[in-house]
C-alpha cells in the first residue's frame, strides 16, 4: 500500500478497472511483485481486489513505468510503454477483427486479456488479466526448454505471423498504418552508448568461453563479430524491414511467455501459452522471433534438428494462412523462411548472448533499474555480477552445432570458386531453400540460382550444392569427410577418366547418367559439391515411400548394366588407368559400422558409470 502513496496513479487505475467490473466498493485484499530486475522498463504487481458489498472478486497485473527521471533518460521507458499500449489497444484488436471478418471459426488465443491502459506522461500503465489464476506459468528461465515447448511456442509464433502477411496481402494500407504505429526500440538503444558497449563486452565473454583446438572451425567463423562488428551486426538487422516482414514479439525469450500444462504420471506436458511483454514490438523477418527463442532457451538437440521446427512453424503459419484467405507458396515459401534463417539468425545469436548471460546471473547480483546505476556505470556494473560462468559457457559452445552449418558466406565462397573457374566476374547469386529434414543425411542440401553476364552474354545457372555438416559429435560418429572425399573423387576424377574413355572408343549414345559437377571444396569441415539442378530438366525424385513399379526397375536396371560395363571395360582395356582412379576408394559402409560399433562401446560404458 506505500507504493500507492508514493504513485496514486496506480490505485486510480485499479479503482477504474474494479468498476468496470463491477466491484464498486473495493478492497485490496493482497499484492504481490515482480522479483528483483524481472520488471525492467517498470513494475509489476499482481492485485486482487473484493468487492465489500458481495463476493464479487477480480485478479489483474499492473505494468507501471519507472517514474525515476534518470532512468527514463537512460533507457526509452515511456516508448517502451507506448509500444506496449498500442499493441493492446490497436494491433491486437485490428488482427481479431480482420480474423473475425474472414470467418475464421475456431479463433486462437495468444496474448493475456487487457483491462485498461494509461498513456499519461509518467504514469503509463496497463491493466491486464493475471494469467496465474488460470493456470499459467511462467517457466523456469535457468532450464532449457525441451521439444514439446519449442513445438508449441513456434506454433503459436506461426499463427501470429500469419496474421501481419493476410493483412498485408488483403488490406495493404491498414497493414502499412498498423506497422508504422511501432517504434523500434532497438535502434532506439543503439543510440546509446551503454548498449554498444554492453554488447562488446558480452562478446568478448562468449569469445572466451571456446576452446583452441576444439572450437577452431567456430572461432574463425565468429572473427566477423569482433570488437563493434557485432553492435554494427545487430544494428543492420535490427532496423532491416525486408520484403517478407511482419509485426513482430520482439522479446522472445522464455521470461515473456506463459504456458498452461497437462499434468500426468510420466510428467506435465505444456498443452496451451500466451505471449506476454510486447514492449518491443517491431517490424522484421519472422525469424527475428524464432531464433531469438531458441538461441537463448533451447537445447543443442533442438538445433540439430532445426528444419523440424521450422516445418512445424511453417505448417502453423501456411495453415492459418490460408484460413485467413491468402496464399502461403505466393506470400512466403518455406524456401524463404530457410533463406532467412540463413540471413537473420545471427541476431537470435547475439540477442542469446545477453540473455544467457542474465538467466545465469546469481539472485543477489541482479541489476534493476530502480538501483539507480547511471548510464556511465551499466555496462561495468552488469560485467561485474556473479554468474554461473561453466554453465554459460557450456551453453554458448552448445550453439556450435548451429555455427556448424553452411552459412551464406560458405555459399557465397564456393560460388565465387566456380564463377572463377569459368571466368565470370558479373554474377548474382539467389540462394533458395534445402531439402526436407532427413534428406541430406550427411549434410545439407542447398538449391541456388546464378545470374551470370560474360561478354555481354547472359547465362542462368540452376545448381545444388552439397555440403557436409560441420559438427564436431557427427563427424565422431560417422565418416563424414571421407563420404564427401569419395564422392569429390567421382566428381573429379573417376568419371571424367570414365567418360573420356568411352568417348575415344565412339561410343554413340555414352553414359551421361549423372549430374554436370562445376566446382568441389575438399576444405575439412567445408567439403561440398555444387552440382547441376536436375529437377529444372524435369527430373524428380522417386518417392521413397512407395515402391518402384516395373517400369522403373529396367531403367534402374538398364542404366546400372551400361555403367557397371564401363567400369569393367575400363578395367580390362587400361587396367594402370583403372587402378590409379580407384586405388585411393575407401570403404565408407565399412566405416559406418565400425563407427557405430565404437559410439555403441562409449555409450554403454557412460552408462555403466
Amino acid at each position: 500500500m506505500e507504493t500507492f502513496k508514493v504513485r496514486p496513479g496506480i490505485a486510480k487505475l485499479v479503482k477504474a478497472v474494479s468498476e468496470e467490473h463491477g466491484i464498486h466498493n473495493h478492497i485490496i485484499t493482497d499484492i504481490k511483485t515482480n522479483q528483483k530486475g524481472e520488471g525492467y522498463l517498470g513494475e509489476i504487481f499482481m492485485i486482487t481486489v473484493k468487492d465489500a458489498d458481495s463476493d464479487n472478486h477480480l485478479d489483474m497485473v499492473i505494468k507501471a513505468a519507472f517514474i525515476d527521471e534518470k532512468v527514463r533518460e537512460m533507457v526509452p521507458i515511456r516508448m517502451s510503454f507506448q509500444n506496449e499500449i498500442y499493441f493492446y489497444s490497436t494491433v491486437h484488436p485490428a488482427l481479431k477483427k480482420f480474423e473475425k471478418e474472414r470467418g475464421v471459426s475456431s479463433t486462437v488465443k495468444f496474448v493475456p486479456k487487457c483491462l485498461k491502459v494509461s498513456l499519461q506522461e509518467q504514469e503509463e500503465m496497463l491493466a491486464l488479466e493475471n494469467l496465474r489464476v488460470s493456470g499459467f506459468e511462467i517457466f523456469d528461465k535457468t532450464k532449457i526448454l525441451d521439444d514439446d515447448h519449442v513445438e508449441l511456442i513456434f506454433k503459436t509464433y506461426g499463427h501470429f505471423h500469419a496474421y501481419s502477411f493476410a493483412l498485408r496481402d488483403q488490406e495493404p494500407e491498414e497493414y502499412e498504418k498498423l506497422a508504422n504505429g511501432c517504434y523500434n526500440l532497438y535502434a532506439e538503444f543503439m543510440k546509446k552508448s551503454f548498449f554498444a558497449d554492453h554488447l562488446v563486452a558480452i562478446n568478448k565473454l562468449v569469445e572466451s568461453s571456446f576452446i583452441p583446438g576444439e572450437d577452431d572451425e567456430v572461432m574463425k567463423k565468429y572473427e566477423k563479430y569482433r570488437g563493434r562488428n557485432i553492435a554494427n551486426i545487430f544494428q543492420d538487422v535490427a532496423t532491416e524491414n525486408p520484403k517478407h516482414s511482419a509485426i513482430l514479439h520482439g522479446d522472445c525469450w522464455s521470461n515473456n511467455m506463459m504456458f498452461k500444462y497437462e499434468v500426468n504420471n510420466e510428467g506435465k506436458r505444456p498443452i496451451d501459452m500466451r505471449l506476454i511483454d510486447w514492449q518491443i514490438i517491431k517490424v522484421g523477418s519472422p525469424v527475428c522471433d524464432l531464433s531469438y527463442c531458441l538461441y537463448s532457451g533451447a537445447s543443442k538437440k533442438v538445433f540439430d534438428n532445426l528444419n523440424h521446427y521450422l516445418r512445424i512453424y511453417y505448417d502453423s503459419f501456411s495453415s492459418f494462412l490460408r484460413e485467413l484467405g491468402s496464399d502461403p507458396d505466393k506470400l512466403f515459401p518455406f524456401s524463404v523462411l530457410e533463406e532467412h534463417w540463413r540471413k537473420y539468425s545471427r541476431w537470435g545469436m547475439i540477442m542469446s548472448f545477453s540473455i544467457l548471460r542474465m538467466k545465469l546471473t546469481h539472485k543477489e547480483d541482479i541489476i534493476d533499474l530502480a538501483d539507480g546505476i547511471s548510464e556511465e556505470e551499466l555496462t561495468s556494473a552488469f560485467s561485474k555480477t556473479k554468474f554461473y560462468e561453466e554453465d554459460y559457457n557450456k551453453r554458448v559452445r552448445g550453439k556450435k552445432s548451429e555455427m556448424s552449418v553452411a552459412t551464406v558466406d560458405d555459399l557465397q565462397s564456393w560460388i565465387e570458386k566456380m564463377m572463377t573457374s569459368l571466368s565470370i566476374d558479373d554474377y548474382k547469386l539467389d540462394i533458395g531453400g534445402n531439402t526436407t529434414r532427413g534428406d541430406g543425411y550427411l549434410g545439407e542440401v542447398t538449391f541456388l540460382k546464378v545470374f551470370t553476364t560474360k561478354n555481354g552474354t547472359k547465362k542462368d545457372y540452376d545448381l545444388v550444392i552439397k555440403s557436409a555438416k560441420k559438427s564436431e559429435e557427427l563427424r565422431k560418429q560417422t565418416p563424414i569427410k571421407e563420404a564427401y572425399d569419395r564422392e569429390s573423387l567421382f566428381y573429379s576424377k573417376i568419371f571424367p577418366v570414365l567418360d573420356e574413355f568411352q568417348r575415344q572408343k565412339g561410343i554413340e549414345k555414352p553414359f551421361v547418367n549423372v549430374p554436370k559437377c562445376y566446382s568441389i571444396s575438399k576444405e575439412i569441415t567445408k567439403e561440398a559439391v555444387i552440382l547441376q539442378n536436375l529437377k529444372t530438366l524435369g527430373f524428380d525424385l522417386h518417392d521413397r515411400k512407395q515402391p518402384m513399379n516395373l517400369h522403373h526397375i529396367l531403367l534402374v536396371f538398364q542404366n546400372y548394366g551400361r555403367y557397371h560395363a564401363l567400369s569393367l571395360a575400363l578395367r580390362l582395356k587400361k587396367p594402370s588407368v583403372f587402378k590409379s582412379i580407384t586405388k585411393n576408394l575407401t570403404d565408407v559402409f565399412g566405416q559406418f559400422i565400425v563407427q557405430a560399433q565404437i559410439g555403441c562401446w562409449r555409450r554403454t560404458k557412460k552408462l555403466k558409470r
